[in-house]
Formats: structure tokens, C-alpha cells, sequence
């Protein structure tokens, strides 16, 4: 079992009790959120009646905040402690017996940090220190990487040890032989927002469409009224897709002509609510002739206000 300088750690103990602060259940917060998360772990049953450090864990935050959350086999006892020792160089002919800093906690002795000088341990108060138990069998070491001198990696060692002043007793030292090693961990930087080129919306191709007619009556006589009406839209798809909308075509032109072997019929036309209408009387003298119904519209489109135009042509046998 090392003693890690045992004649300075009884002094240095002994010296800051008068002004220590307590160690209890409860008090520390949350772990900092990890950036590295490293676990030990430490034979049990080798610390006789004292402390028994099973366990470890090392962590640290982005922002340069360092835990070392200790776990032992049972609760720690009033005039028990633990205590960190710190090799920020990973040199051992430096410091105090290779080590610079230096900490302790318990619920009786209360919490202290110490960094080596180069003559004697100086107990100091660094931003972020503090002990904390996150439960009855685990505590909880706070310190800071500004506070160790700035290191990206350390040494350590935890010692459990208990205080009958003036008499220091250790218990377990984890590791039982060497130092565990931790290295922080650098967040890693936020990647630079994805930019995303928004799909082209896709090409809408409107087209105006002239329907199949309906007719009043049903067939054309020679000799009777005759009424055609065709119905007018506009359909519109992304191109080699179905249509998708329809849009009836309430303005635009109407030509129409409808002739009986090639000769014009005197007729009347209108273009009104989407619907190309025309009425005329058959001839008598067209009976089983051909009755040809020509009628083209033209008419702005939806979208770009440009002209489009469509024909329809229907034919009749006449009765």
C-alpha cells in the first residue's frame, strides 16, 4: 500500500479541517454532460474495516468540467474520506511524488484542495471544486481542467482513508498499483447546417379541351331545330402525369362552322359559362346527308395569360 507522501497528506489533512466543508447525501447535482464517460473498477474486499472503492467513473463536459464519481462497497462513515491524487503531467519525477494536485472528501472531515508548489502542498479554492455525494456509497469529485493547469489528460489514484487525529489510517487505493489514465474529450464541433436546393417545382402544362357534345333533340331531322353544345375547360398536369384540375373556361373566342356537303348552315352561336352553344335548322333537303359540326375556341391560359386555342369536330347522319 503507498502513502503518497503520508507525512504531507497528515498535515495537509490535519490543516484543513478547521475550515472545511462537509460532505452529504444529496448534494451534488447532475453529473456534467459527457463528452467521455471512462469506467474503473477496483478489486473489492482489500480494505480491511475501512472504505472499500470498488468502482469509478470519469468524465467531462465541453466546457472544461471534470467528475470523478468514486463508488465504495458501502456508505462512507462519519470519520471517513476519500482522496484524488493528481498526475497532470503523466511525469513522475515532478511534483510530489509525481503528483500536483490533490484532493479530499468526507462527511466528517469535510473537502479540500491542495496543488503542489514545488516546495510544499498549498491548499487552494479553484472555480468548480467542490465534493458531493451523488449517493449514500458514491462521491462525487468536481473540479475543473483550468484547475489541474489546462491538461487534455491526467493520472490518478483514489485513496480511501479514514481520521482519528492525529493518526491518518489508509484503507484502499484504486488502483492497488500504478495510476488509471484519463484522456478528455474534445466535443465534437457542431457540423455547418445542411443546405438543401429545393426541388423546381414541377412544369404545369395547362391544356384547353373541347368535350364531346350533347344535342337537342338527340338526332338532327331535316326540316327541325337543331341545338350542339359543347363543353369548355381547362385541365392541368405536371407534365406525363393524369390531369390533376379542371377549369372551366368562362372567356375567350368562338368560331363555328357547321356545313352540309361543304356548304355553310345559317346558324346561331354563343360562348358563355364554359359552353360553345349553336342552333340552326337542319335543311329539308339534308335528309341522310352528312351534317359536319367544325368549332374551335380560343381562350387565355391560367397560368401565363397567353392565348391557347383548340378544334372540335362532331358529325350527325340526318334523319
Amino acid at each position: 500500500m503507498r502513502s503518497k507522501g503520508f507525512l504531507w497528506v497528515v498535515l495537509c489533512i490535519l490543516s484543513a479541517l478547521s475550515i472545511a466543508v462537509g460532505l452529504s447525501v444529496g448534494s451534488a447535482v447532475a453529473s456534467p454532460r459527457a463528452a467521455a464517460d471512462q469506467s474503473y473498477t477496483d478489486p473489492s474486499g482489500d480494505a480491511g474495516v475501512g472504505t472499500d472503492i470498488t468502482s469509478l467513473t470519469a468524465r467531462n463536459d465541453a466546457s472544461g468540467g471534470i467528475s470523478i464519481q468514486i463508488a465504495s462497497a458501502s456508505p462512507i462513515v462519519a470519520n471517513h474520506a476519500v482522496a484524488i491524487f493528481i498526475d497532470a503531467d503523466r511525469n513522475q519525477s515532478t511534483g510530489k511524488d509525481g503528483d500536483e494536485y490533490w484532493m479530499f472528501g468526507g462527511p466528517l472531515v469535510g473537502v479540500a484542495f491542495f496543488a503542489w508548489n514545488g516546495s510544499s502542498w498549498a491548499q487552494t479554492n479553484p472555480a468548480g471544486f467542490s465534493v458531493g455525494a451523488a449517493a449514500a456509497n458514491v462521491s462525487d469529485f468536481r473540479f475543473t481542467q483550468a484547475s489541474i493547469g489546462g491538461v487534455k489528460g491526467f493520472n490518478f489514484v483514489a485513496v480511501s482513508i479514514s481520521i482519528d487525529p492525529p493518526t491518518i489510517n489508509f484503507w484502499d487505493a484504486a488502483p492497488d498499483r500504478g495510476y488509471y489514465s484519463y484522456d478528455l474529450a474534445t466535443a465534437q464541433p457542431t457540423p455547418p447546417p445542411t443546405t438543401t436546393t429545393p426541388a423546381p417545382a414541377p412544369t404545369v402544362v395547362w391544356k384547353l379541351q373541347i368535350a364531346a357534345p350533347t344535342t337537342t333533340p338527340s338526332k338532327a331531322v331535316a326540316g327541325k331545330s337543331f341545338t350542339v353544345k359543347f363543353p369548355v375547360k381547362f385541365t392541368s398536369g405536371k407534365v406525363g402525369d393524369p390531369i390533376r384540375e379542371e377549369i372551366t373556361v368562362t372567356k375567350g373566342t368562338m368560331v363555328c362552322d357547321p356545313t352540309i356537303g361543304g356548304k355553310v348552315v345559317v346558324h346561331k352561336e354563343s360562348f358563355k359559362g364554359g359552353v360553345a352553344r349553336l342552333s340552326f335548322v337542319v335543311p329539308k333537303t339534308a335528309k341522310g346527308k352528312l351534317l359536319k359540326v367544325r368549332v374551335s375556341i380560343t381562350a387565355p391560359d391560367p397560368s401565363s395569360g397567353s392565348n391557347k386555342s383548340a378544334t372540335k369536330i362532331a358529325t350527325f347522319r340526318v334523319a
